[in-house]
């Protein structure tokens, strides 16, 4: 009867012994299953942040894109503006360089004195000198 009574009392060791050790490897499969789905929830919050950032980055690309195509048309712009103004300039100056020529040769034609002379004469060559070259002295 002793022997029995030790002999249940060791079966129900073992039996707790091997109800723990199911337990304890349930629980560890449990935490396999849920670790193993946190990773699948962290790859799938990268490969929509990675997302995020393409587009985020996209954006950026064409901002920089029409912030260039302004600058490049204003710059254009500005020569052209440059140009037009150089031009009317020249023309300008052209003409008045042309009536002031015209006028210097009507005074040395009129028949000044030897100073006027002198100073349409330098008059003259600062006209040459300050003209552009496609003037014309009529």
């Amino acid at each position: 009867m002793i022997e029995r009574s030790r002999n249940q009392q060791m079966d129900i060791r073992k039996e707790e012994k091997s109800r723990l050790k199911r337990e304890e490897m349930a629980f560890v499969e449990q935490w396999k299953v849920r670790n193993a789905q946190l990773r699948v929830e962290e790859e799938m919050e990268k490969i929509a942040l990675f997302q995020r950032n393409k587009t985020l980055q996209g954006a950026h690309l064409k901002a920089i894109g029409r912030k260039l195509d302004k600058a490049q048309y204003t710059r254009t712009r500005e020569m052209d503006e440059a140009g037009s103004f150089t031009r009317s300039l020249s023309t300008s100056l052209s003409h008045l360089c042309s009536i002031t020529y015209t006028g210097t040769l009507r005074a040395n034609i009129r028949g000044t004195s030897g100073q006027a002379r002198e100073e349409v004469a330098a008059s003259v060559v600062m006209c040459r000198r300050t003209c552009p070259p496609d003037a014309e002295f009529k």
